[in-house]
């Protein structure tokens, strides 16, 4: 029987991240409730979600993410 996900994650605990550099202006979006995108905001702007909030992107019409950050736990379960 394969151990489960959660006994492995303390290994994966500090993993190295490589992130893309991003240069601009940026929207993080999170799921708070009443979100609006921001005056100027448009296609130029780099996209970052947390916590799965691409979700609420795709309502806005948004592309993919260019950064989507994940708490553990979410992953987890």
């Amino acid at each position: 029987m394969k151990p489960p996900l959660s006994d492995l994650l303390p290994v994966l605990s500090k993993p190295i991240l490589r992130l893309p550099r991003l240069t601009g202006p940026a929207l993080v979006m999170g799921s708070a409730p009443n979100f609006r995108l921001p005056y100027g905001h448009d296609a130029g702007w780099a996209l970052i979600t947390v916590n799965a909030s691409q979700i609420l992107a795709e309502t806005f019409g948004l592309a993919a993410p260019d950064m989507a950050l994940m708490r553990r736990g979410i992953l987890v379960g």
